[in-house]
């Protein structure tokens, strides 16, 4: 059982406001787009279409890391896909749905730095800060997600639920 916290209609309004911020950080700089897997699937697409509609091109790629086990990280960030494409002197948009405790986007970070890219910055759908374990902050961030655990639009519980139109919290009985 879940309960909505984002509609279909408030996630197209949410990433276009994001995809508006990025726009605007750019400052010109060739753009690659990142999505880290599985997550972010469905935020990555939409927002790349997003930026694509404000006239911003990039690059897409994905890597993809795991560390979770049911509801819970096991704070050992596994790197199991690297970059695929060449990052030196462009803008890298680590895309992530959710960010927690940070280890996967701090590993994300540490991986295109040592790669030569000119900026990184991530962008995120939800912010779990509470939950944080790393000194680490997104720049684009689409709202704060407390403390439940959340599903759909990529977002997985044991791999189920990951292909809801919606955001929803999980309700456990």
């Amino acid at each position: 059982m879940y309960d909505i916290i984002l509609t279909e209609m408030q996630l197209k309004q949410v990433v276009e406001r994001l995809a508006s911020e990025v726009a605007a950080d750019l400052g010109g700089k060739p753009l690659i787009i990142t999505g880290v897997l599985k997550g972010c699937i469905h935020f990555t697409s939409d927002l790349s279409r997003a930026l694509s509609n404000l006239g911003v091109e990039a690059e897409i790629d994905f890597i993809d890391c795991a560390s979770y086990s049911g509801t819970e990280s096991t704070g050992d960030v596994k790197l199991l896909l690297g970059p695929s494409l060449d990052c030196k002197g462009k803008y890298v948009l680590l895309v992530d749905t959710i960010l927690e405790s940070g280890r996967t986007l701090k590993k994300a970070f540490e991986v295109y730095g040592n790669l030569g890219a000119e900026k990184v910055e991530a962008c995120v759908l939800l912010d779990k800060k509470e939950k944080r374990k790393v000194d680490l902050q997104a720049k684009f961030v689409g709202m704060d997600a407390g403390n439940d655990f959340i599903i759909g639009y990529g977002l997985d519980f044991d791999q189920q639920y990951r292909n809801l139109p919606f955001v929803a919290k999980l309700i456990q009985e």
